[in-house]
């Protein structure tokens, strides 16, 4: 059983529940590993409590409302990459400090820019446009430092350069095509 065992992943167990000295027991009697497709991972990973569709919706929302055509175009292009946005929508925003969940990094991004877009209006010199993008792009990186599918750790690219360089080279990318 043990040999059958995948370094992460998930296993379909079947087995029994005894009692032993009072207690439960769990006496495995096969396992194999469990085809992830099969599987919502979220069931097994803590994961936000709202809604990933509704947050996603009200983060398009504030950020159609960018009225400079560049900052536009640029926020519009990443918005477009349905596979980043797909693994954007289920990142955590870190490992344990904050927002270490299924969605915390859609829920961090959004809850900063809803605090911005509320405090705009007692700070007239700031550019609302470029802060509004900025807060959507400042965490990019986190989708390529972060692996997120059976658990959380850092991909090779986030332990050799880190959400930093990989969202500023992302967003460097977008920019230029």
């Amino acid at each position: 059983i043990y040999a059958c065992i995948p370094d992460g992943g998930l296993l379909r167990i079947r087995g029994r529940i005894d009692s032993y000295k009072g207690n439960p027991q769990l006496i495995i009697e096969s396992c194999r590993p469990a085809d992830e497709s099969s599987v919502d991972i979220s069931e097994f990973m803590a994961a936000t409590e709202r809604d990933i569709d509704s947050m996603f919706a009200e983060m398009t929302k504030l950020l159609a409302g960018i009225r400079d055509d560049d900052l536009r175009r640029l926020t519009q292009a990443v918005l477009g990459d349905s596979e980043l946005m797909g693994r954007f929508k289920r990142a955590p925003a870190a490992l344990k400090n904050h927002h270490a969940y299924v969605g915390g990094l859609l829920e961090h991004t959004l809850s900063l820019m809803q605090a911005a877009a509320r405090l705009f209006p007692q700070y007239p010199q700031v550019n609302p446009d470029l802060v509004l993008a900025g807060l959507f792009l400042h965490d990019i990186g986190k989708t390529s430092e972060l692996s997120y599918g059976v658990g959380f750790d850092y991909t090779d690219d986030g332990h050799l350069l880190g959400h930093i360089y990989c969202g500023a080279s992302f967003v460097e990318r977008v920019a230029m095509s």
